[in-house]
């Protein structure tokens, strides 16, 4: 009898912390998952990070090799403008050279009468090109002689479309990059 007294005295704690022990280690388990998740959530984020970050490199390098296309194409659409203009020259207006320094251009060549230099001038004067003149000007020797011209213009104004739409883009992509 006092054996099972004894057994029961003992067992009874036993017992009575038996739900709180239980519970101790459902919260436990419950820990350890929430950790788990927390851990895994970490890793996450940290690799959304690095992924932003390449991704930040791989947006500046688009943004410098736009801006360096940008000036490249500065040029270039003027010279496309250039030549559409002498496009449009008379047929009878003959080109030897064409020469650019800096914004200044400038036309050698001959025509047959002067109706055609002058024609020649004409549609330099109603195109983009400013300071448009005649210099150097031999008449022919003969009527059926060549005469042959030579025209200075200023080709500074000639600015082709592209980059003036595309730089307030690049403005403001540079502005955003440069505040980050």
């Amino acid at each position: 009898r006092q054996s099972a007294w004894i057994v029961g005295a003992l067992m009874l704690p036993l017992l009575l912390a038996l739900p709180a022990i239980w519970m101790a280690h459902a919260n436990n388990e419950d820990l350890l998952r929430a950790e788990l998740l927390l851990r895994q959530t970490v890793d996450r984020l940290r690799q959304s990070n690095q992924d932003i970050s390449s991704l930040d490199g791989v947006r500046s390098e688009m943004l410098n090799r736009y801006l360096i296309e940008e000036q490249l194409n500065e040029s270039r659409p003027r010279l496309v403008l250039l030549l559409t203009i002498l496009g449009d020259l008379p047929e009878d207006v003959q080109l030897s050279s064409i020469s650019v320094h800096g914004n200044e251009v400038k036309l050698s060549g001959s025509c047959r009468l002067n109706s055609d230099c002058a024609a020649a001038i004409a549609v330099l004067k109603n195109s983009q090109l400013a300071n448009v003149r005649e210099v150097d000007v031999a008449q022919a020797a003969s009527p059926i002689a060549a005469r042959k011209f030579e025209i200075h213009a200023d080709c500074g104004k000639l600015v082709g479309s592209q980059t003036a739409t595309a730089t307030p883009a690049i403005a403001a992509a540079t502005n955003r990059q440069n505040s980050s």
